[in-house]
């Protein structure tokens, strides 16, 4: 079990972000993008920052249906945050268990609007959680979720739509792949705090058993498959909704309503790359490829039979 520090006031900029002007949106990050968060309670250096980024390239690898989507076992090479972690942790970021990560997304928080995107409806939720082990490149290795009730969705998809917004909005004209903010009190320790050091609460008060966080430490996580040697390995999940009106089953949604479904593992290595490896293709049961070979061999014989009757 990894030991953290207890939690200091944190730093976001979405209230900021709320009296933005449109002129001042940030350019690098779209809606339905991936985003990373890192926090760093107690820490020796930016206990009192939080740092967002964009978990790849705007429109391509980091729109969160590129994750979902990904062809299966496949490794993407997302984005490099090595300096803008060094920046704001120090050049040691990658070994201090008070170093916090996580990966979010969310498309919409409305629990009215009928819209389905490309098979994610309003209040779709990505968010990872801390793999246990190194396991099998391409398996899940952590608990998922379970819950379709409406309250859920609306709930975790405005606690997510409240982190995003400082790096969404990130204060002055430009693109800003990553943004720290300095600016106390912050909301990512309401949204993503603790019972007690290295306890993690339910991320939004929703998200149980453990948070969707996981923390650095000194030494490697492990190799994982093209990823190589990592420093932590998140999974990264979906979750949609059944309806947004009483009643009214949504139409077009890709996925199954109410059940975390896996779709890869998010790592970074020691020099601030981050990557993605989608979920292996499922292995046939091995009774399946026993019964068709064993099918083939009867239709084979009985064809012979019936050549030398």
């Amino acid at each position: 079990m990894k030991i953290t520090s207890k939690p200091l006031a944190l730093a976001v900029s979405s209230l900021i972000a709320l009296a933005s002007t449109a002129s001042a949106q940030n350019t690098a990050f779209a809606t339905r993008d991936l985003f990373l968060t890192f926090q760093n309670p107690g820490g020796t250096q930016g206990a009192t920052a939080v740092l967002t980024a964009i978990a790849g390239t705007t429109d391509t690898t980091a729109r969160n249906t590129a994750f979902r989507d990904a062809a299966p076992g496949s490794f993407t090479n997302l984005t490099n945050i090595g300096s803008a972690l060094t920046a704001a942790f120090g050049a040691t970021w990658f070994e201090q268990p008070t170093l916090w990560m996580a990966g979010l997304a969310h498309l919409g928080t409305s629990d009215q609007d009928q819209t389905v995107t490309n098979g994610d409806p309003r209040r779709s939720l990505y968010f990872t959680r801390a793999r246990n082990s190194v396991g099998t490149v391409g398996e899940q290795n952590s608990l998922g979720q379970t819950n379709n009730n409406s309250s859920f969705f609306t709930v975790s998809s405005s606690g997510i739509n409240t982190l995003r917004n400082g790096l969404e909005q990130a204060p002055g004209a430009g693109s800003f792949p990553t943004f720290q903010s300095t600016i106390t009190p912050s909301q990512i320790d309401n949204e993503l705090d603790f019972f007690s050091v290295g306890n993690q609460r339910p991320a939004f008060g929703t998200i149980v058993d453990g948070g969707v966080q996981d923390n650095f430490f000194a030494g490697s996580f492990g190799t994982f498959g093209s990823a190589g040697a990592v420093e932590i390995a998140l999974d990264l999940f979906r979750m949609v909704p059944g309806t947004n009106q009483p009643g009214v089953p949504l139409v077009g949604v890709v996925g199954t309503p109410g059940i975390a479904d896996f779709l890869g593992t998010l790592t970074i290595n020691s020099s601030g790359a981050v990557g993605f490896t989608a979920e292996a293709a499922p292995i046939p049961e091995p009774t399946t490829g026993l019964v068709g070979a064993v099918t083939m061999l009867f239709a084979a014989t009985l064809r012979r039979r019936k050549v030398v009757a």
